[in-house]
């Protein structure tokens, strides 16, 4: 399908062009030819263009599958390889264009990531038939703006959407459940109580699309009950998936509420058997069992002592280990380890359910596999326990402190191959690659920090530019002691013309001025032996003349910087002429300063000093001069 340049970033299409002008893609496309011609004689079609689309497609996957057992397998791997040299370029380029045009708070890393993730949703959302390639995420936590539409897609109903933007339209309250204000005063309470979603507590969005989600998803059921507690939990992961995030003060817009339905209802819809039936305390079924017989298999398999240790503790409260794990365990596995792990854990275990939605068995393999880790990773804190209700405890409160890289560790050790040979299974084109051991280079221009070329002119500095920076840098830091040093002076001014004028004479004869005393030569100090100190007065000299070069150059930069200050005081007069323009509407007059009052003297002061602080940051702006 081709990508409309309107909708997609600059660089990717960069990227697009420079693939497929590449040798290595000319080499792929001839092979490809060659096999699809192949399956076309085989199935005795003359062109290509007389099958519908499907039929394209599959000849094509057929075609590309060919290529894994010939030649073509070497000759794809070269294209992946050059595709990923494009892409390492490309975007280091884009992000040293950002860093060099942009005054960011971010690092390079958040960059990097950022830029990715908008290629990659841009691709989803011309191209939503290739979310298998999402399952590349598994073991992997998915950055939150792949995540929101990795969601979408794996738990896409359109018709269910449709219902609400209907219903919506025709009448709000059709949304609405008749126990719609206890459904806000439960939402609001667990937002407040539960320890794994305070991040989320205080935010008007996130609450009102919590409640809208579950009052409009328990007006749809058919049963007359009020909503299990496992359905509360079941909204927040849901809704902390949204991207962009929600405003604090601000309630969701219809377009993000019917996208949250959409996704809740589909997610309700596609949970197991085990747990649905599980969540109806009338209708406790055995295959929950099945779920815990698994657990018991893996730790079996991979940490015997700690099973051992269940085992004991079960018979020492005469039971087994099969229902003092199900007693303890079936919560996590009702919730979906809602409300138990902390919220980055959460979010990670649920992109490993989600990417599996469309694979047969999936889920009953996940879940059994978490539990198990979690088990394993709390051995130390089972095993200092001597009975099932201290075993309850430690599950409640202790699960909340693993980390979402525990997980993965452990996961990654003992049940990586199995779950990706499970997630293989309904694969369209190809394995799902282990982004832990991927066969293509590591992107090298990370570390090499190449700066883009650039549309405009680059100056290149040298020594003579970085000497006038610095006599620049030290004017401009002497004009702004001098203007501090006339704002002083204007304030003692003012304070001496809001004296009374006898004071101000009184003050003068109390400090009478000393009559001048005659010049002395400069050459010279005369000390009270009337002994010449000349060295003295040369050194004095010399740091007169130092002083002179730091503070006004010598030379062209001498020159230079007396016409800037020329133009600096011109523009700064200027300055002053429009503040009077713009507050007295006209040039001051003689005199016409004095004939105010203090009151009025202060306001104005103060307004003119606004318009000439305005006027330079704008300056400033514009040329980076005040």
């Amino acid at each position: 399908m081709a990508l409309n340049k309107h909708t997609i970033p600059s660089w990717l299409t960069d990227v697009r062009e420079d693939a497929t002008k590449s040798n290595e893609w000319a080499e792929l496309s001839k092979h490809i030819y060659d096999a699809v011609d192949q399956h076309l004689s085989q199935s005795h079609i003359d062109y290509f263009s007389e099958l519908t689309e499907d039929e394209k497609i599959l000849i094509l996957e057929r075609a590309a599958r060919s290529l894994a057992s010939s030649d073509g397998g070497r000759v794809y791997e070269n294209l992946q390889s050059k595709l990923s040299y494009i892409l390492d370029q490309t975007v280091n380029n884009q992000v040293a264009r950002k860093m060099l045009e942009e005054s960011l708070a971010d690092t390079k890393t958040d960059l990097v990531l950022d830029t990715t993730a908008e290629g990659i949703v841009t691709l989803l959302r011309k191209n939503p038939d290739q979310k298998y390639k999402l399952k590349v995420f598994l073991n992997q936590s998915i950055p939150q703006p792949i995540r929101f539409l990795t969601w979408q897609l794996y738990l896409s109903n359109p018709s269910e959407r449709k219902s609400f933007v209907q219903k919506l339209e025709k009448s709000p309250k059709l949304c609405l459940s008749h126990q719609d204000s206890e459904i806000q005063r439960k939402c609001d309470n667990i937002l407040k109580t539960e320890s794994t979603f305070k991040e989320m507590n205080g935010s008007i969005g996130i609450s009102n699309s919590i409640k809208g989600i579950l009052s409009y998803y328990h007006s749809t059921i058919s049963e007359k009950r009020s909503l299990y507690d496992w359905e509360y939990l079941y909204a927040l992961p849901i809704v902390n998936a949204h991207h962009p995030e929600f405003l604090k003060n601000e309630s969701p817009s219809e377009r993000s509420m019917a996208m949250l339905i959409e996704i809740f209802i589909q997610f309700m819809r596609t949970l197991p058997n085990a747990i649905l039936s599980s969540n109806n305390p009338f209708n406790e079924s055995s295959e929950m069992d099945l779920y815990i017989r698994k657990v018991i298999g893996l730790l079996d398999l991979h940490d015997m002592s700690l099973l051992s240790y269940i085992k004991n503790l079960a018979s020492k409260n005469s039971s087994s280990d099969l229902v003092l794990l199900k007693v303890c365990c079936t919560p996590l596995i009702k919730s979906l380890f809602s409300s138990y792990l902390n919220l980055h854990a959460l979010m990670y275990v649920w992109d490993q359910y989600t990417i599996g939605s469309d694979v047969a068995g999936y889920h009953e393999e996940l879940i059994p596999i978490v539990i198990a880790i979690v088990l394993m990773l709390l051995r130390d804190q089972i095993m200092s326990i001597n009975n099932v209700d201290m075993f309850n405890e430690c599950i409640k409160n202790q699960t909340s402190f693993i980390q979402t890289r525990q997980i993965q560790t452990i996961l990654n050790k003992y049940f990586f191959k199995n779950l990706q040979a499970k997630l293989n299974s309904s694969s369209r084109v190809g394995p799902i690659i282990d982004p832990t051991v991927g066969r293509l280079q590591p992107w090298e221009h990370w570390h090499q920090d190449i700066i883009p070329r650039r549309t405009t002119r680059t100056k290149i500095p040298n020594d003579a530019d970085k000497a006038l920076e610095i006599e620049l840098a030290r004017r401009i830091m002497a004009e702004k002691a001098a203007k501090e040093e006339v704002e002083r002076l204007r304030r003692e001014l003012e304070e001496l013309r809001k004296r009374p004028p006898k004071e101000i004479i009184r003050n003068v004869k109390s400090d009478p001025v000393e009559p001048p005393k005659p010049k002395e030569d400069r050459k010279y100090i005369v000390s009270k032996n009337n002994e010449i100190r000349q060295p003295v007065a040369d050194l004095l000299t010399k740091l007169k003349y130092s002083v002179g070069k730091i503070a006004e150059g010598e030379g062209e930069n001498n020159k230079l910087l007396d016409n800037i200050t020329v133009d600096d005081l011109k523009l700064h007069k200027e300055d002053l002429k429009a503040a009077e323009i713009e507050v007295f509407g006209h040039y001051l007059g003689q005199n016409e300063w004095d004939s105010l009052n203090d009151q009025q003297k202060r306001e104005k002061s103060q307004k003119m000093l606004a318009v000439v602080k305005r006027r330079m940051e704008k300056r400033f702006k514009d040329s980076g001069r005040f």
